[in-house]
């Protein structure tokens, strides 16, 4: 009766033992899934931010580019109307210079005139 008593103890313990070691072996796979899990949530994040990163970049791009635009047109705008201004003037004077050359020579004829 006890070498029964004392086969049937082993015969538990072995269960036992192997039901741990089915234990162990679970909890050792459902390690490596949470592992697996994170590493693929750390991809994720950096891909996420990643795509973040280039969508910043771009607005950034596009902007200095339109600023760049309006940069030029600013530039082009002001140049015409310095050209605009320097024509003015220099019809201005042209014309006063044909003004002035006029009274001279209306003043001449005067003088002339006075003469006979």
């Amino acid at each position: 009766r006890l070498e029964q008593q004392q086969q049937e103890l082993q015969e538990r313990q072995q269960q036992a033992e192997e039901r741990l070691n089915e234990f162990m072996a679970q909890q050792c796979k459902l390690r490596e899934q949470r592992q697996e899990q994170e590493r693929l949530k750390d991809v994720s994040r950096k891909q996420v931010f990643q795509a973040a990163k280039a969508e910043e970049q771009r607005k950034r791009d596009h902007l200095i580019e339109k600023q760049q635009q309006q940069e030029e047109s600013f530039k082009k705008h002001i140049s015409q109307k310095e050209a605009a201004n320097r024509i003015a003037t220099e019809e201005a004077a042209l014309a006063r210079a044909a003004r002035n050359d006029f009274l001279e020579r209306k003043r001449r004829i005067q003088e002339l005139e006075q003469l006979r």
